[in-house]
């Protein structure tokens, strides 16, 4: 399914991204030692470990509104990876928080529209925070 592999792309980019970066801050570190430093910071899900990774990565991008669309996305991958239908639980309100699509108890909808905005949305924040590791100003969001 094209939500659960859309996450899993965002996730392991930002994994990438984790473990290049931290081994610039400690060029001493053995790959292992940062390795462990990147699951550790990666625990919990987005809205955990995002701030986490913006503080110590010194990239406050990942603490801008525009991946709350993101933990939505993550929150709608949680639903239909465990649940047996696509109703949201309590679960996903409270992962998705204010970008929560519908209420306890409504109906998921992943259908083209919805993964569509998905993709072009999350192309657009890794554009930018591509950006921001580069030094360069973002393009989209400000």
């Amino acid at each position: 399914m094209l939500c659960i592999a859309l996450v899993s792309v965002v996730e392991t980019a930002i994994a990438d991204l984790a473990r290049i970066i931290l081994g610039q801050l400690d060029s001493a570190a053995d790959e292992d030692a940062i390795q462990k430093k990147a699951r550790k910071l990666l625990e919990g899900g987005p809205s955990k470990y995002l701030p986490k990774l913006a503080e110590t990565l010194n990239m406050p991008f990942l603490n801008h509104e525009a991946w709350g669309e993101f933990r939505e996305l993550v929150a709608t991958r949680n639903v239909l990876v465990h649940r047996s239908d696509s109703t949201a639980d309590a679960g996903y309100v409270r992962q998705a928080g204010s970008n929560a699509r519908v209420v306890e108890g409504g109906a998921l909808d992943v259908d083209n529209a919805y993964l569509t905005q998905m993709y072009i949305l999350m192309k657009i924040v890794m554009v930018d925070l591509l950006q921001e590791v580069l030094g360069r100003p973002r393009i989209h969001y400000k």
